[in-house]
């Protein structure tokens, strides 16, 4: 039982120190007799702050259990943070991979060490889960981290995603050795979808490799012959004997007209340079589909992670009336206890009074029967 004489920074430090060291069950019985006690020092500020305390979950009471048995815990993870923190502030994929795999096996560790403080052999899985995203939370967050290692949370705690990220965030991008172009990132989260990414790596990737080739197409040799390129001379005309020339099998293409040269045939490295045009216009076609694939997949998860988005204020929102009402009807149940409190203090006195007064009626008829009757 903490000493609630002396100073009162003293008197509720005390009453905090018993308070969350005790069962949840414990906390509201106990937290009005210490309020009452506070009263009774001339205290009312003790007795305010100490009545302004909430009581702890069964969750939360097992972290704080934790705390409170093992004071090097919240040391372990605030290690673990501060060097997650460092490599992820310098990118390095390596280091983050390892650290990542120790966390999980410190958190399990610590979720079995807390679970067995607490007795509880046996727990529901919703309770695991719920010390387990804690610990988490303390390991990420530091105002949860302060509250856990004072051994004062009042609830589970889930890491929302804001500041040092959870898992494996970080090693998605290998800054020690860039993965293969096509390939997918090695990225532990999961937070993507498994077509939606693979869509978008494949169109980017083919859009790379494309110009890969296209730089890797040589340029066209010019002929070593001037003859090459020269044009070839004129056929000579057909003598005119006024008769029409023998029509012959049709071929695609038009001779000549007369009078004018014939026209030069490409050469070789001519028609590869064409070949290599057809080529980069295919590829930039290629290109500008797997951009657009791309942008379409990014529209996509910007509106998810809106969504996402408008659903956590609405639970947020729900969370802050239901915490709210909770605190309102702490407050209820204070008032009630103080006003127990002073209706069984006004019992006591009423009562006292009453035994004084049957005291002396009963004195006083004892004295009127030592008194004759006057018509003796």
């Amino acid at each position: 039982m903490p000493d609630v004489s002396g100073d009162p920074d003293d008197r509720l430090a005390a009453a905090v120190a018993e308070l969350y060291g005790a069962a949840p069950e414990e906390f509201t019985g106990r937290r009005g007799e210490l309020v009452a006690a506070a009263r009774e020092a001339g205290d009312r500020a003790a007795a305010k702050a100490i009545g302004a305390l909430r009581r702890p979950t069964r969750a939360a009471w097992v972290v704080n259990r934790l705390a409170r048995t093992d004071p090097a815990a919240p040391g372990k993870l605030a290690e673990l943070g501060a060097a997650l923190g460092a490599a992820q502030q310098e990118r390095q994929a390596a280091r983050l991979r390892e650290l990542s795999a120790a966390r999980w096996t410190l958190i399990d560790a610590l979720v079995s060490q807390a679970l067995a403080a607490a007795g509880l052999a046996d727990p529901p899985p919703s309770l695991r889960e719920e010390v387990s995203q804690t610990l988490s939370a303390a390991l990420a967050d530091p105002a949860v981290a302060a509250d856990f290692a004072a051994g004062t949370l009042t609830r589970a705690t889930q890491w929302s995603g804001f500041g040092l990220a959870p898992a494996d965030a970080g090693a998605t991008i290998d800054w020690s050795a860039a993965p293969a172009r096509g390939s997918r990132p090695d990225s532990g989260s999961g937070s993507e979808g498994s077509s939606g990414s693979d869509a978008g790596s494949s169109a980017s990737a083919a859009g790379t490799e494309t110009r890969a080739n296209l730089r890797a197409v040589p340029a066209p040799r010019r002929a070593t012959t001037d003859t090459a390129t020269r044009p070839r001379p004129p056929a000579a005309p057909a003598p005119d004997t006024g008769a029409e020339p023998a029509a012959g099998p049709r071929t695609g293409r038009r001779g000549p007209a007369k009078g004018q040269p014939a026209r030069p045939q490409p050469t070789p490295a001519e028609l590869r340079a064409q070949e290599a045009r057809r080529r980069a216009d295919e590829a930039e076609r290629q290109a500008a589909a797997a951009e657009q694939v791309a942008a379409e997949q990014a529209a996509r998860r910007q509106a998810q992670y809106e969504e996402a988005q408008r659903t956590v204020a609405v639970a947020a929102a729900a969370a802050a009336e239901a915490t709210a009402a909770e605190d309102r009807l702490e407050s209820e149940v204070r008032d009630l206890e103080e006003r127990l409190t002073r209706a069984r203090a006004d019992l006591a006195a009423v009562r006292k009074r009453a035994r004084h007064a049957e005291t002396a009626e009963r004195r006083a008829r004892q004295a009127m029967d030592r008194i004759p009757p006057p018509d003796a």
